[in-house]
């Protein structure tokens, strides 16, 4: 099994980096480690993992690494409808983005922040943020952040009552999320768009 040989190597690499004390290498295992499990549905030890690299990574100021922490944390805050705990992740992660000046991970923040709102029920916000995300991701209408601002868009759009719309934009979203070939947002758009039919 894939999941299982990649779990035993990070484990053994875990075990050799610690008993090395090598911090960075110790944090980004445990980010790595959370990940295969995040895949595997197994959310409360991804979440142990997540939790235990972000400190170091945080004082290490290691960016690239930290940045996959706090958008997995933010995930699984809304994988448990823990909307403040989303926002707050995801506020993170805008301010790393501005800060590297990384503009689909700006995108990808603004899509969390979007849905976090939405989750909470203040359309309103959800709506503003979803306008920062369309507008960061209009250049690249192949990226995974455009299919997830699409598949936002759709929700709220069918909250709104405007269903011909939603129709159009999880189209659009299905579409761009295929050809990335991410499962997970996959499984959201389809979801999504299955509700909309449904009432179409």
């Amino acid at each position: 099994d894939e999941y299982e040989e990649s779990t035993r190597f990070l484990s053994l690499s875990l075990d050799s980096f610690s008993k090395g004390g090598d911090i960075k290498k110790i944090a980004e295992v445990q980010n790595d480690l959370g990940s295969v499990f995040y895949m595997q549905g197994d959310l409360e030890t991804a979440k142990q993992f997540y939790e235990n690299a972000l400190p170091e990574l945080e004082n290490l100021k290691h960016y690239r690494y930290l940045r996959y922490t706090l958008s997995n944390l933010g995930e699984l805050a809304m994988e448990e409808k823990q909307w403040d705990s989303g926002l707050v992740f995801f506020e993170k992660v805008k301010n790393l983005a501005v800060l590297t000046l990384d503009r689909d991970y700006k995108c990808a923040a603004f899509c969390g922040i979007s849905e976090c709102y939405f989750g909470k029920g203040d359309l309103e916000l959800a709506e503003l943020c979803l306008l920062e995300a369309l507008e960061l991701s209009r250049d690249n209408p192949e990226s995974i952040e455009y299919g997830t601002a699409n598949r936002l868009a759709a929700m709220i759009s069918y909250q709104k009552k405007e269903k011909k719309l939603a129709l159009e934009q999880i189209r659009i979203a299905e579409s761009v999320i295929r050809k990335v070939n991410d499962e997970h947002e996959l499984s959201k758009v389809l979801e999504q768009k299955k509700k909309i039919e449904f009432k179409e």
